[in-house]
């Protein structure tokens, strides 16, 4: 079983922690779930994606984790648990752990990581302000210092005639023999 971990942190505003909250979540790519005045549910990952990839190489963000954010006054707590209904895979128990703890320690950091600026109509904006980026005047290249373009001899050789393997659909050479994506031999 995969203990919770859990985070309790004092807030000044409620309001706008919960904004930027779901804002930093939603940016991050994780999904809502029930959400009221004092309640959210926050998931990340998913059981399809970590059954795909499988094994000790499954980055930590694919793992289900659920995450239940509390708003009580001055407080805001944050109670991180596995997703998946039915039990790690064997041997994975460990890296589960991790992964609900680091989703915690996000959960916490998305709290406060955006500042949220007064909209020019008065409200709160969830979304953070970012000025445009000012482009670096280029300089005018000199015609001696335009680089030289020369066709290279791979440039030269024909394009290979190209197929889609069989089993993950990836294009790969005509005449191969072992998909260089999932490593399947193929039968030509």
């Amino acid at each position: 079983m995969i203990s919770p971990a859990v985070i309790t942190l004092s807030i000044s505003d409620i309001d706008e922690t919960r904004v930027t909250l779901l804002a930093a979540a939603l940016a991050a790519g994780c999904e809502l779930g029930t959400m009221r005045e004092d309640y959210v549910e926050i998931r990340r990952g998913s059981q399809a994606k970590l059954r795909f990839f499988g094994g000790a190489f499954v980055p930590l963000k694919y793992f289900p984790v659920l995450g239940i954010v509390q708003f009580i006054p001055g407080a805001m707590r944050i109670t991180v648990q596995s997703d998946l209904g039915f039990g790690s895979m064997l041997g994975m128990k460990k890296k589960y752990q991790m992964a609900v703890e680091q989703f915690a320690n996000e959960l916490a950091a998305m709290s406060h990581q955006i500042s949220t600026p007064p909209s020019p109509l008065g409200q709160v904006s969830p979304f953070p302000q970012v000025s445009p980026p000012t482009a670096a005047p280029v300089p005018p290249f000199m015609p001696s210092m335009q680089p030289s373009v020369q066709p290279s001899p791979v440039d030269a050789m024909p394009p290979a005639a190209t197929k889609l393997c069989p089993f993950c659909a990836e294009v790969i050479q005509e005449a191969a023999i072992k998909c260089k994506h999932c490593g399947e031999m193929l039968n030509t």
